[in-house]
């Protein structure tokens, strides 16, 4: 992840005044508590940015380190079924659908649209990549189906 694109967050955010800072919790120990596994783009972000405390004007609520949770645990998965280990770092419209992060193997990661417990729909390899469609307000980011 670029220094950039966190400088470029928070300008955002703090021009919509949502101010968010970094996180004074250790990043991991939350992580290994929640028992959730998170890119080191996210691990970087959240120890500049700590998500928002309300929505933007578009809708969009990115989630605090503390509040991050997993498909299983929103849908009351099963931990064997596919989707379960997907981590949801944000919403849209107060919970319409969601936005999800998912390791690959090796580092790659992908990030996607969650409509319902069974639909993940891939919308970026990257955190840099996410962030510039919602700094544009991309169609991609609406596309769940």
């Amino acid at each position: 992840m670029e220094i950039n694109t966190i400088f470029t967050l928070r300008k955002y955010w703090n021009k919509n005044g949502i101010v968010s800072v970094h996180t004074e919790n250790d990043i991991n120990k939350i992580l290994t508590i929640k028992n959730l596994a998170l890119p080191n783009d996210f691990i970087f972000l959240f120890k500049h940015l700590n998500g928002m405390y309300d929505q933007d004007e578009e809708g969009f609520h990115f989630y605090k380190v503390e509040n991050l949770t997993d498909m299983r645990r929103r849908f009351d998965l099963s931990i064997n079924e596919s989707l379960s280990g997907i981590v949801i770092f944000a919403d849209y419209m107060a919970e319409s659908w969601w936005y999800g992060v998912v390791m690959k193997k090796d580092l790659e990661y992908e990030i996607g649209i969650i409509s319902s417990s069974v639909n993940f729909k891939k919308i970026s390899s990257s955190f840099d990549e996410f962030v510039q469609l919602y700094l544009v307000d991309s169609p991609k980011l609406y596309e769940y189906k």
